[in-house]
């Protein structure tokens, strides 16, 4: 795994996640602090996803960016407002050190940046997606964000993997329009052929 190797040597990845270590999550949401966090989603990913360097870099470097944007609130507890793009943001700086190629970096921080899906993504959301990056990178996401989620505590948990699972559902039905859209055209070109 020569890519994922590059990161955890990288100077700023590391020093990125000794910062991470330190930085505790007071909410409900999470047990642990963002690096150990990070470390758990890392552990979460399917055992026949982990030789996937895109998504296994993309784990290690969703929530980078967090103690950046840490806000402790009134009661005591944290939020992290905008650390998806500030985690892009650091991760662009990690690859940009690395012998990955363009085309792998702009998948990782699609992923990264995109991690985050607390709500139902509508079927045209799902669709600009699928035109921004392929079919399989829209299917890693949902495979990161299950293991963010498995990766926090359990508060909401199931209502989090509900989300995910309606999410699926709506990727599945867009790509059998876009299947059932090919045999449109096909049909039409047949007909042109006559």
């Amino acid at each position: 795994m020569k890519y994922v190797d590059e990161v955890r040597k990288n100077e700023v990845y590391r020093n990125a996640m000794r910062h991470c270590l330190e930085t505790e999550q007071n909410n409900p949401h999470h047990i642990y602090s963002v690096g150990v966090h990070i470390c758990a989603v890392v552990g979460h990913l399917p055992a026949d996803m982990k030789t996937d360097e895109i998504l296994v870099i993309s784990a290690m470097l969703h929530d980078i960016g967090k103690p950046d944007v840490k806000e402790t609130k009134a009661d005591g507890t944290d939020k992290f407002v905008g650390h998806a793009k500030r985690s892009a943001e650091i991760a662009a700086q990690i690859l940009d050190e690395t012998s990955i190629s363009e085309e792998k970096k702009r998948e990782i921080l699609w992923l990264v940046s995109h991690h985050e899906i607390g709500d139902p993504v509508k079927a045209k959301t799902m669709k600009k997606w699928l035109n921004e990056v392929t079919k399989e990178t829209v299917e890693k996401l949902f495979v990161l964000r299950i293991a963010d989620i498995e990766g926090q505590s359990d508060y909401k948990k199931e209502e989090k993997l509900t989300v995910v699972r309606t999410n699926l559902e709506t990727l599945s039905s867009v790509l059998e329009e876009e299947e059932e859209g090919d045999k449109n055209v096909n049909t039409l070109l047949k007909i042109l052929e006559k």
